[in-house]
């Protein structure tokens, strides 16, 4: 039979049909009956060894769809499938209609059936003389190109069969997924197998054509010897040509046997009276070459063998020369033509032997294993690495054999359950249970058992010495007998005494927090990271005037914070999200829209580095507001009278000082100072020259041109007030910003000849202030050069002398705003 795999493959695919439940059940029988002869154990080794190669199910079915050898199905069909009666009908029905399609079919058809249950199938019929004598059957597949699996159709059908769903969608990721190319390698495995079925087929049935035509002859023993012998004569001839065509056929299977079960991989054949070996493509495939490019493969595989292997496999050839072996299995390596070794499995058999049993013909299959193997070293890697994990966790391993009723420990369980046994009955396990809880967990344990599903239990068990401690146990169902049923358990056993202890610790501490919680004298809100209200205290419910109900699920926002406030709230959340000890002094709301003067303190609440949420106190300050009005009104008094005090020196100072305050104060609120800083800048600029009561009034008051000497005086009066005011305990640096008010940036000013950044905001603010009134007010020993004049010395001298800043918001006041000096 021609077969052009890839391309018949595709081709199939392309116009294949996936038949549903609606197709036809037709009854077809045929003269020749299929039947168990001898032969047919070959071919279970063959599809044993094929399913073993490639997770696949073969099956060879006779005319009804009955099948004539065994198979083990997937995982999904074996333990789901036909175990319910629903599902295992489907699966015969999709049998039988796979049989009737293979029935209906050409020789050259291959059938391709998805069943009821979800899985494909393909079906080569097996001709014989132009009659279906049987089908060969490979499946419970996915096919890549055509569709992924549907996990929700799985689902239903878990659902409708009462399946485990978890087992049973574990159970479909093991279901072999194929592409287009690998199913056309497989069913050119399926064909070649066909032909030799057939042929195997077509000598038993010429043997039984034989023994028929022999029963013939014995009955007509009687009737005529002669004619009885000369059948019987004819019979040997036919006998010893049939036996000589079965020993050839015998020799040809054994051969294609090997070659089948090596279909993926390099088949070679050794013909040793001459030397020679005869390789396959897909051999020099396999490292790298084509066909084409070993010539001489006796010295290819002599060169490309790894030095470390050379001299063992070189002694395991010499003893299948020497008749010692019949079949052997051995691991070396080779090297590919990119110059990596690989790890080649190769199975030799002899095939062929002389008169006197001499081998003369080895036949093999050589495997490239060298991701199996890598693949099996990351696996032991694995567990050595889930053992060092488990021990340093403290945590053990333990199988609970349900047959033998014994329970297997590994260190780590032994370590925790105080035992030196590695096998100990399930009789000392239970000892081990504390009697307060021993009744109630083995129920739940027989439970488990029962219903042969996963468990975690925490478990109070007690030390040798009487001591209770605590573990977790988890288990699930591992193993099954051949009958399906459960036989064992296995899991981790954990120490969770710590942990236990650490839950009672944490319940205590939650106990104290809220107690805290509830007794603290202040508002407490919990809020999520959305500002979302968790909980509130009766304190925060009081002072707001909202009950617990009415706050939980609000926005804090939204009951405690006026729209015009919205802005400030938002800044107060983005500084908490970076601050832990977020504390801020602002108005808040009552029920009633009464504003409430409090102090807001809290901050986020993290988790793994992220905010989860938000949590705050709230303390009324209403008291301490009127407390604190109450001081400012009398500093206020009291700074005011200080001033006046220079009134008596000078008649000019109370003035000059009132003044220079009402600029110093327009330019801090130009410049976006706050409220509280506007605050000192006022007190420093109304006692500014107040060290000039220690001047000589006459050399205040004079009306003519000062001498230098007189000047020097007049500069004291920064130091003069400095050594007045420092021992006050001011707020804000008064003391500082009236010794450096006649401070300039390029360093000329006095008393200490500071620069730029040594002086301060508000003193540089004070200069300006103090320049431009006394440029535009009338002096003793001048007129009033006005305003105009003033704001040129300003403009002059700016980043010179003076501040750009503070000269700019100056200039735009009296240009832009039309400021004026009020008496």
């Amino acid at each position: 039979m021609s077969f052009l795999v890839s391309k018949k493959i595709f081709q199939f695919l392309k116009k294949a049909t996936i038949y549903n439940e609606e197709v036809s059940v037709l009854s077809v029988t045929h003269s020749f009956r299929l039947e168990k002869y001898e032969e047919f154990f070959q071919i279970q080794q063959i599809m044993t060894d094929f399913q073993n190669t490639t997770g696949l199910t073969a099956l060879l079915m006779d005319q009804d769809g009955e099948p004539m050898t065994e198979a083990s199905h997937q995982k999904i069909c074996r333990e789901f499938h036909k175990k319910k009666p629903g599902s295992r009908e489907h699966c015969r029905n999709s049998n039988r209609k796979m049989m009737t399609l293979a029935k209906e079919s050409t020789e050259e058809t291959l059938e391709y059936q998805k069943c009821a249950n979800g899985l494909i199938n393909v079906a080569v019929p097996i001709v014989v003389e132009d009659e279906r004598i049987a089908t060969l059957m490979m499946g419970e597949f996915f096919l890549k190109e055509m569709e992924e699996p549907n996990r929700d159709f799985f689902k239903k059908q878990a659902c409708r069969y009462e399946y485990d769903e978890d087992a049973y969608l574990e159970s479909l990721q093991e279901v072999p997924i194929l592409t287009l190319e690998q199913l056309a390698d497989h069913v050119s495995f399926l064909r070649g197998l066909t032909e030799y079925v057939a042929e195997m087929i077509q000598g038993i049935m010429r043997r039984l054509e034989v023994r028929q035509e022999l029963s013939a002859a014995r009955q007509q023993k009687e009737v005529s010897l002669q004619q009885l012998k000369a059948t019987e004569d004819e019979l040997m001839d036919q006998y010893e040509a049939l036996k000589a065509k079965d020993d050839q056929l015998r020799d040809s299977r054994e051969r294609w046997v090997f070659a089948i079960e090596g279909s993926q991989d390099g088949v070679w054949d050794w013909k040793l009276e001459e030397n020679k070996i005869i390789i396959t493509e897909q051999w020099a495939n396999m490292l790298g070459y084509k066909g084409s490019e070993v010539k001489d493969s006796d010295r290819f595989f002599a060169e490309n063998i790894h030095p470390g292997d050379d001299e063992r496999i070189h002694k395991i050839m010499k003893r299948f020369q020497n008749g010692e072996f019949e079949f052997h299995q051995h691991e070396f390596r080779m090297r590919h033509k990119d110059g990596t070794y690989r790890w080649i499995l190769s199975r030799s058999k002899v095939t062929e032997r002389c008169g006197k049993g001499k081998p003369l013909r080895i036949t093999g299959t050589h495997t490239d294993v060298t991701s199996w193997r890598e693949g099996i070293n990351r696996l032991i890697a694995t567990r050595k690495q889930l053992r060092f994990v488990l021990e340093g966790s403290g945590a053990g391993i333990w199988k609970w054999d349900l047959v033998n009723k014994t329970v297997y420990l590994d260190h780590g369980s032994r370590k925790i359950l105080e035992i030196s046994k590695e096998i100990i009955t399930t009789d000392e396990w239970n000892e081990k249970i504390h009697p307060s809880i021993r009744r109630e967990v083995l129920k739940e344990d027989e439970e488990s058992v029962l219903k042969e599903v996963s468990y975690q239990n925490e478990i109070l068990m007690q030390a040798a010495d009487g001591t209770p401690f605590w573990v977790r146990v988890c288990g699930e169902p591992i193993h099954r007998d051949d009958q399906g049923k459960l036989v064992a358990f296995s899991g981790i056993i954990t120490d969770i005494t710590e942990e236990k202890n650490l839950e009672k610790a944490i319940e205590y501490q939650k106990q104290i927090f809220d107690s805290f919680f509830q007794q603290s004298p202040d508002g407490i809100v919990h809020l999520t990271d959305k500002m979302v209200i968790k909980n509130v205290n009766q304190p925060f419910s009081k002072l707001f005037g909202y009950g617990k109900e009415e706050c939980i699920g609000k926005k804090i926002d939204d009951l405690i914070v006026l729209p015009e406030q919205l802005e400030e709230a938002e800044r107060i959340r983005k500084l908490a999200d970076r601050l832990q000890n977020l504390e801020v002094e602002t108005i808040r709301y009552t029920k009633s829209r009464k504003g409430v003067p409090v102090i807001i303190r809290g901050g986020s609440i993290l988790i793994d580095g992220k905010v989860a949420g938000y949590q705050a106190t709230y303390k009324d300050i209403s008291g301490q507001k009127e407390k604190e009005d109450q001081l400012k009104r009398a500093l206020k008094e009291t700074v005011n009278s200080f001033a006046k005090l220079s009134e008596k020196r000078d008649m000019y100072i109370y003035g000059h000082q009132q003044r220079v305050a009402q600029l110093a104060m327009a330019i801090g609120k130009n410049l976006g100072l706050s409220e509280n800083t506007l605050e000192g800048l006022w007190i420093a600029a109304i006692l500014h020259d107040i060290g000039k009561i220690m001047i000589p009034s006459e050399i205040l008051s004079k009306p003519s041109k000062l001498t230098p000497l007189e000047f020097e005086f007049i500069k004291t009066h920064p130091q003069n007030a400095y050594e007045v005011l420092i021992d006050i305990d001011f707020e804000w640096p008064i003391a500082e910003m009236i010794l450096q008010h006649h401070e300039k940036l390029d360093g000329s000013g006095y008393p200490q000849g500071l620069k730029d950044t040594q002086i301060l905001m508000g003193a540089k603010i004070l200069i300006v202030a103090d320049v431009v009134e006394a440029i535009s007010s009338h002096r003793p020993y001048r007129p009033a050069l006005g305003t105009e004049e003033a704001l040129k010395e300003i403009q002059a001298y700016s980043g010179i002398k003076y501040e750009p800043r503070v000269v700019e918001a100056c200039v735009h006041l009296f240009c832009k705003e039309g400021f004026f000096f009020q008496d």
